[in-house]
This record gives C-alpha cells, structure tokens and sequence, in this order.
C-alpha cells in the first residue's frame, strides 16, 4: 500500500472539491423563504407550506425530510376566559413579583390565573440542488401549539425560588386546551455547499462534516443514494471566546436504524463481507455501515480495523477499491462525531 501516493491523492481531490464549490450560486432569498413560513397556515401534510415555498423558491423542490415531537417549553400567563396577560411566563414573574419564596403573598384574582406551555415539533425539510453530497438546501422549522398548561398559583404549593414556579414539581396538569392556533416558528435554512464555502475562510471550526460528506462522495454510496435522502446536519452557531463565530455540524440519520449482528465474536475475512453486505442491504445504500460508524454506532470501529486487516493480508477484496480507499483513510486519521 503506497500511503504517500493515497494521502497525496486524497488531498488533490479535497483540493478540486473545494475549488468546485467557490461561487456557489445563492438560490433562495432568505426572507422570503421566513415570510412563506411564518405567515402559512400549518396543513395536514405541510400542502400550504409547499406552496408557499415554492412560490419563495421557484428552483427548489422541498420534501419533508424528518420531524421530531415530543417537546415543550414554557409559554405564558391567560385568564380562566382565555385573555392574555403575557407571553412569557418568566417575564411575567420577574415585573409582577415582588419575591418567590415560601413567604410569598399574592392577590386574591390570582388564583384564576393558568400557565400555559408551547408544544412542539422540529420539521426537517431538505431540497436537492445538484448531484453532488452537499448539494442540498435544509430547511428547519418548528409546529407550535400553545396549550392551557396548570394553574399559576394553588394553595396546595408554595414555590421556594422562582425556578419553582416556572417548573413546579408534580404539578396538575389541567386538559391541554388550544390557545391560538397552531404555526410555524421559522429555525434555520442553509444551503449546504455555500456552508462549506464559508467553512473554507473560516480559521478553527471542526471540519469533521466536511470529511463526513467527502467521504460519501468518494464511495459507492454517492451512485446508489441522494445524501439527503438519507442524512441531514443538525447545526450549531456560536460566538468562541476570542469573539470569532463558529459552527458545528453533526450528521444524524432519517432512517430507521439498523443494527450490526455479528453474533457472539467478530467475524473475519468472507464472514464479515457478508454481515457488512446484509447490514448495507437493509440500510439501502453501500457503505452504510461505514457513516453509521462515524456518528450513532461507534462500536463498529473494530469492524473498520477488522476490514483494513483483512484486505492487507491479500486474501480478501469484499469490498469494492473506491470503498477501500476510504475506510483506509479513516484508519490511518479516524474521527468520528
């Protein structure tokens, strides 16, 4: 194995790759694409939210790509009769409190008041822009419901500190009725090959998802699926100590996940070429074992090392040489997320 020639091969394809996203065109005005969101109607199926975004993005074809439930957060303060007194119960508390403790007194008409809380969902949508893994605009946003949570204040509990009251434990809850209805929050939309352009100028951001991406295009699985049918990137912005803004970005998969079933001892050699074969056909693309090793199934980290043992001996050619080539790498520099 000529390491030298593979690391000076890697890094001349990293090279053209990078020089290919320069000037990537902007496809969406991003205003437009938050006003479409923000001011539509939520629909079974998100069939206004289509409209709307492709009247914002006339080149940009959306399709629900993943939704998460399960979540809330605090919402505000209402009236037994439904009539808003604030938006933000921490805000409310903090104007209208003198103090939180076991000593606290309040008005009579208080005890009519009831928190409410905001019930949501994370919708994933993405949008192919090219062939290739980073060719994709993905587009977050959040389904909320503001619901009737518990009564503000019961005399069956006094708060100790005002964390208490916002969150008080084994609260009663009360039937969760509607306030308002239910809408879109917009989160975040980025179109992911000029995130990676800006990710070139940038000095210090972890660059792993780059890898992640490459490494999908240097394999078989770039022919057999679309990136993001099968991946997206929950992404993180921040500001570092040094004032820089900086991002993280982690690939999560959209599809069920298929567990790696050796049996009692790793197999080797032909063995494993087959258990790698049947985890790939499950999942629906080649190397599927491979990216499910970098992010949510970091046991298969022997496997890898088991693949690069076997190949070396010159024995075994399970798997294909573009797919080699890549694994090979990551033994030599491994990461993962």
């Amino acid at each position: 194995m000529n390491t030298q020639a593979e690391g000076s091969g890697r890094q001349t394809a990293h090279k053209k790759d990078r020089e290919e996203r320069r000037m990537v065109k902007s496809i969406y005005k991003l205003e437009a694409l938050r006003s479409a969101c923000e001011s539509c109607t939520v629909t079974a199926g998100h069939t206004q939210l289509f409209r709307e975004l492709k009247s914002a993005a006339p080149e940009l074809e959306f399709f629900l790509a993943f939704e998460r439930g399960g979540w809330h957060r605090a919402g505000g303060v209402v009236d037994r009769d439904g009539s808003r007194l604030s938006g933000n119960l921490r805000e409310w508390a903090q104007q209208e409190l003198d103090e939180v403790s076991p000593d606290m007194d309040w008005p009579d008409n208080w005890m009519d008041l009831l928190a409410t809380r905001v019930d949501g969902r994370t919708v994933y949508f993405a949008a192919s822009s090219g062939p290739r893994a980073w060719d994709f605009v993905q587009l977050e946003l959040e389904t909320l419901q503001e619901v009737v949570d518990r009564e503000l204040f019961t005399e069956e509990f006094v708060p100790a500190d005002i964390e208490e009251f916002l969150d008080p434990p084994h609260a009663k809850r009360l039937e969760p009725k509607p306030i308002g209805d239910l809408r879109y929050r917009f989160h975040s939309v980025y179109h992911i090959a000029q995130l990676l352009e800006e990710l070139d100028k940038s000095i210090g951001t972890n660059r792993r998802f780059a890898r992640f991406l490459v490494d999908w295009e240097n394999s078989r699985a770039a022919r057999e699926a679309r990136f993001c049918d099968q991946w997206l990137l929950r992404i993180f912005s921040y500001v570092d100590r040094f004032g820089e803004q900086k991002m993280e970005a982690t690939p999560f998969s959209i599809r069920e996940a298929v567990e790696f079933e050796p049996g009692e001892e790793l197999p080797t050699g032909l063995q494993l070429g087959q258990a790698l074969t049947e985890y790939d056909r499950k999942a629906g693309y080649p190397m599927a074992w491979f990216f499910h090793m970098l992010t949510d199934q970091k046991d298969l980290h022997v496997v890898a090392t088991q693949v690069c043992r076997d190949h070396d001996v010159g024995k075994f050619a399970y798997l294909a040489e573009q797919d080699l080539s890549v694994v090979r790498a990551w033994y030599r520099e491994p990461y993962c997320f």
